[in-house]
């Protein structure tokens, strides 16, 4: 077979194995079921990003005599 057909035909397999892959009913989650992070761990995390950057941008850059 050329090489053209190999691919399409692969391609086209490929494909179709990921639907054959998915089961039952795709339904969209409902709020009640989504358990999320803690909100307390998300604002800490949050801050702590925010104070590595403030700290970050604090130190000045060193600049060569070229500059």
């Amino acid at each position: 077979m050329k090489p053209r057909v190999m691919s399409a035909a692969i391609a086209m397999l490929a494909s179709a194995a990921t639907a054959w892959a998915q089961s039952g009913d795709l339904r969209p989650p409902t709020p009640d079921d989504l358990k999320g992070t803690p909100t307390i761990l998300t604002l800490l995390v949050t801050v702590v990003i925010v104070a590595l950057v403030v700290f970050a941008a604090a130190f000045p850059s060193k600049r060569g005599h070229q500059d």
